[in-house]
């Protein structure tokens, strides 16, 4: 099967949220990885980077995220 990749910068995925409207909640970084991104770097260097993210958004005007 042919896989696709695209590297996006998170201040491009948060300020495209922003851009359509929604409001900001919750963006929080985690070391897990999604693929091996730096496979010559020691694992214990490589835990204190962040490579994955969490984003939390909603419509203006709805109720408050829990």
């Amino acid at each position: 099967a042919v896989k696709y990749e695209m590297l996006w910068k998170l201040s491009d995925i948060v300020n495209a949220v922003i851009g359509a409207g929604l409001v900001l909640e919750r963006l929080e970084e985690h070391p897990d990885e999604y693929w091996d991104m730096f496979p010559n770097m020691p694992p214990n260097l490589n835990r204190k980077l962040p490579q994955t993210f969490s984003l939390l958004a909603r419509k203006p005007g709805n109720k408050e995220a829990p």
